[in-house]
């Protein structure tokens, strides 16, 4: 069975852990990193219930300077899944996070994680961001830190199944829809 490939985003502010977020996934153990130069990438094989699947991680650098550019939106092109980070810590890389939001194609399977939970001296309160939970679409909500990659392998896995149902019902549509046969459309997720 040839592998399905899903181009996942990860997207928030710059510090938040990204990329230290998306190297422990790739390399199964936690690794600092240094900030990310517009866009970094990370290739990873694995398997979703049995399907093989490869996941290409696009990991933008959340500095001004970077969006500022406006290549995001053409970065984001085709994209299967979003994880959109933010740091528990600072609660202001929160607040930003709409617009990230809005560089995504329409309909695209988000969730947000909270990074760094680590550093935490008390239990995170997620009444503090039910309001922004409830003012956008996403699949499920992960607090987690980066040092433990059984935790950040597990994100990945349901981002990455999210990601797999969705295409795959996105495939289904084209398929069963017999108004398209013979045309040219042009469809945006």
């Amino acid at each position: 069975m040839n592998p399905c490939r899903l181009k996942l985003a990860l997207l928030g502010e710059g510090g938040v852990g990204k990329t230290t977020f998306a190297r422990t996934f790739k390399f199964g153990a936690f690794s600092e990193s240094t900030m990310t130069i517009a866009v970094e990438f990370h290739v990873k094989r694995t398997e979703i219930d049995e399907q093989p699947v490869v996941l290409q991680i696009w990991d933008l650098g959340g500095q001004g300077q970077f969006k500022n550019m406006g290549l995001f939106p053409t970065y984001l092109k085709g994209t299967s899944g979003a994880a959109v980070c933010f740091d528990v810590t600072d609660l202001d890389t929160l607040d930003v996070l709409p617009e990230w939001i809005d560089l995504l194609p329409a309909n695209t399977p988000m969730i947000l994680v909270g990074l760094k939970a680590d550093l935490l001296d008390v239990p995170f309160d997620t009444k503090e961001i039910n309001p922004f939970l409830e003012s956008h679409s996403f699949l499920d909500f992960y607090l987690v830190s980066s040092k433990d990659s059984a935790d950040v392998e597990r994100i990945f896995r349901k981002l990455a199944f999210f990601a797999l149902e969705f295409t795959e019902r996105r495939i289904n549509l084209r398929q069963n829809d017999s108004s398209l046969i013979g045309s040219k459309i042009s469809i945006r997720f």
